[in-house]
């Protein structure tokens, strides 16, 4: 245990105020997470050897930083990165704004994840157009479609195969991390129906491919991407600093 804890250490020093890059201090990040999630510890165990009190969750608006051609691709990849990380994404209509649900350290490290993966995607997507002779601007937006949709499908199944493994250690840890995540998603749940009143529903919008050479080449691209193994493994208590 002593050398988990120090691991757990080293990796949460890993930030950008350190030196470490963008890349490096998300990764970082999602082997904390799997790490303190695997071994039923929170950051205060790691830090003081105290339980952790109970975190509230609540609400924040947040700013997708769109325009009405990339606002459908940042939607999809902020609603899985929330998914995947005990949290939720609600569509505000008519708005490049959505509202992100959860506990505020885990709101954190869904902001984070979707400033690294959505620069990536366009980085990506710009790299990818410089050969396009026509269409070049339908093209990108498609990429970055394909791309967002490949990473959040990448998302979900990294969340269940995490559940899966969680609840494989032996009875009792089994019987403890399977009670964990039931338990987040109740509690989940409970603050959305706070909030809104009446229990959301999903919704899922459809409109044309504008350029299917840019949505398979965003596709193939999104298995490239690293969304940091462990997303979605975690202790529902990580700090971002």
């Amino acid at each position: 245990m002593d050398s988990i804890l120090s691991k757990i250490r080293k990796l949460n020093n890993l930030t950008e105020g350190r030196g470490a890059t963008p890349e490096e201090a998300a990764s970082a990040a999602a082997k904390v997470q799997a790490l303190l999630f695997e071994h039923n510890l929170s950051l205060s165990d790691v830090d003081t050897g105290e339980p952790e009190p109970a975190e509230p969750y609540g609400k924040t608006d947040y700013d997708l930083e769109a325009n009405r051609n990339t606002v459908q691709w940042k939607r999809t990849l902020l609603y899985g990165i929330a998914k995947a990380n005990f949290c939720t994404a609600v569509t505000q209509s008519g708005k490049t704004t959505m509202t992100l649900i959860g506990k505020k350290s885990n709101i954190e490290v869904v902001v984070y994840l979707y400033l690294y993966l959505s620069s990536e995607v366009e980085r990506l997507a710009k790299e990818a157009s410089r050969t396009v002779l026509q269409r070049k601007a339908a093209y990108s937006v498609a990429f970055c479609r394909g791309a967002a949709s490949t990473i959040y499908h990448r998302l979900q199944a990294e969340r269940r195969q995490a559940e899966t493994t969680a609840t494989h250690f032996g009875t009792a840890k089994a019987t403890s991390n399977a009670l964990a995540l039931r338990n987040a998603e109740t509690d989940l749940q409970a603050a959305i129906l706070k909030i809104y009143g009446v229990p959301l529903r999903s919704t899922s919008t459809r409109s044309a491919i504008g350029n299917y050479d840019g949505y398979r080449s965003g596709q193939a691209a999104g298995h490239g991407i690293s969304i940091n193994r462990g997303v979605g493994h975690g202790s529902q208590s990580r700090q971002l600093t």
